[in-house]
C-alpha cells in the first residue's frame, strides 16, 4: 500500500525538488491503495502469474546481457540498479529503454551512458536484447496480462502515441571550464583499505567497485577511498578553484576530510558519520602547485571508514580569468 510505497517515500521527501499539491498526493495514494498500479479488474484470476511480464526464460536472457554490458555502472550494491531497463515499448520494441539508453546517438539512440555502450544496432548484445524484448512482445500479444484485457480489441491498442523528446546524453565533462579529478592522473594515491587489497583509491567508483554514493544520492564522477587516505595532484598553478561533495560512505564509520594547497590547510570537514551528513568544499587553488586530499579516521579507528570525494573537479585558471575580464 501507499504507506510502504517507495514512490510515496520519494515524493514525500521532495525527490529532485518534486513537490505535489495535496490533491495530487491523495490521488496517487488512492491509485496505489486501490491496486490500480497493477489491475483494471478484480476477478479472482487477476492475481495469477500473468502479472509479471519479465519472467522465465526471456528474463534470464535479458539479465545475462545486462550483467555483461550494464552492471558495471548499474549493480545491486550502488543504489542505481533500479528497474529502468525492465520496460517494454509495446508499439515499437526498438524504442524500449534498455535499447535506446545505451545506444549511440549516431545510431539513433539516447546515449545516456556517457560513452555509448552499443555503438550501433549490429552489436551482438543489442541484438540479444532486441530479440528477447521482441519475444516478450509476441507473448504479450498472444496472452495479454490481466491488467490489459480491457484494452484488447479496442482503439487504444492502435492509437498513435507521441513520444517526448529523448533525454540528453550524460556529459563526459563538468563543462569546458571544469575538469573532473577522476579524469586526471594523480601524482600519488593511497587508501587505507580496498576490497582487492591494492590500497589504491578508485576513479568514479568507491573502494568496493560500486558507484559513488553519499546518503541516498549517487554520483557518476568522483574519487572513492577509505581512511586513512591521501591523494596528491600536481596543479602547477593551472587551476582556480576546487569543488567537491564529501562524506562517509559506510554505515558506522567516522571520517574527516581535509584539503591542502601547497601544505596549507584550505578546508576541513570536521567529523562526518558514515552515510550521514555531507559537506561541500569550494576553495581557491589559484597559484597552487600541489593539491593534497586527505581523509583521516576521525580519531577512533578506520573500521567502516569508506569515504567519497563526489563530483570532485577543478576550474581551469585560464577560463576563470577570461570570465572575470568579461564581467
Amino acid at each position: 500500500g501507499s504507506k510502504s510505497s517507495p514512490l510515496m517515500k520519494l515524493l514525500d521527501g521532495g525527490h529532485h525538488g518534486a513537490r505535489l499539491t495535496e490533491e495530487d498526493r491523495l490521488r496517487l495514494i488512492h491509485w496505489i491503495d486501490a491496486n490500480g498500479v497493477y489491475y483494471d479488474r478484480y476477478e479472482s484470476d487477476a492475481y495469477g502469474p500473468k502479472r509479471n511480464l519479465f519472467a522465465s526464460e526471456p528474463r534470464k536472457e535479458l539479465e545475462s546481457t545486462y550483467a555483461r554490458r550494464c552492471a558495471t555502472c548499474h549493480n545491486s550494491g550502488d543504489g542505481r540498479q533500479d528497474t529502468w531497463w525492465l520496460s517494454l515499448n509495446r508499439r515499437d520494441v526498438a524504442l524500449s529503454r534498455a535499447l535506446m539508453a545505451p545506444l549511440a546517438q549516431s545510431a539513433g539512440g539516447w546515449q545516456r551512458c556517457g560513452e555509448a555502450v552499443f555503438a550501433n544496432k549490429d552489436d551482438p548484445d543489442y541484438r540479444r536484447f532486441l530479440a528477447a524484448l521482441t519475444g516478450l512482445r509476441t507473448m504479450l500479444a498472444q496472452r495479454p496480462r490481466e491488467d490489459l484485457l480491457s484494452l484488447k480489441g479496442t482503439a487504444v491498442e492502435s492509437q498513435p502515441v507521441v513520444l517526448p523528446a529523448p533525454p540528453p546524453p550524460m556529459p563526459d565533462e563538468a563543462g569546458s571550464a571544469w575538469v573532473y579529478l577522476s579524469n586526471l592522473p594523480w601524482e600519488s594515491g593511497r587508501a587505507g583499505w580496498t576490497r582487492n587489497g591494492d590500497g589504491l583509491p578508485r576513479r568514479d567508483r568507491d573502494v568496493t567497485e560500486n558507484l559513488l554514493r553519499l546518503g541516498k544520492q549517487r554520483y557518476r564522477k568522483g574519487l572513492g577511498t577509505h581512511a586513512p587516505s591521501e591523494i596528491v595532484y600536481r596543479l602547477d598553478g593551472q587551476y582556480a578553484r576546487f569543488r567537491a561533495t564529501v562524506g562517509g560512505a559506510e554505515q558506522g564509520g567516522t571520517v574527516v576530510f581535509q584539503v591542502f594547497g601547497d601544505d596549507r590547510l584550505l578546508f576541513e570537514s570536521g567529523v562526518l558519520k558514515g552515510m550521514g551528513e555531507v559537506k561541500t568544499t569550494d576553495v581557491s587553488v589559484a597559484r597552487v602547485d600541489r593539491l593534497r586530499l586527505v581523509v583521516t579516521d576521525g580519531g577512533d579507528n578506520y573500521y567502516a571508514d569508506m569515504a567519497n570525494w563526489a563530483d570532485a573537479k577543478l576550474e581551469r585558471a585560464d577560463v576563470a580569468a577570461t570570465a572575470d575580464r568579461g564581467r
